[in-house]
């Protein structure tokens, strides 16, 4: 019993008090703010990850030692 009375008197200032005011993270800002660059930098990562794991399932594929990984053709 009195468990719940301290959990209900917890619960009530918790209610009553307003919560602090959130600034939002760099992440919130630049996808607000900077919104061509963020789409353009992650799409590039994203594309660069599937080249990479492209990659490996070619070298996984063919005998690794004959086909090295390519750092151009995940650049271009």
């Amino acid at each position: 019993m009195r468990i719940t009375y301290i959990l209900l008197q917890n619960a009530r200032q918790v209610v009553c008090n307003q919560p602090p005011k959130r600034t939002p993270s760099l992440f919130k800002q630049a996808f607000n703010k900077y919104l061509f660059i963020t789409n353009t930098v992650s799409s590039g990562a994203l594309m660069g990850i599937g080249d990479y794991i492209q990659q490996r399932i070619e070298q996984y594929q063919q005998k690794p030692a004959e086909v090295p990984y390519d750092t151009v053709r995940t650049s271009e």
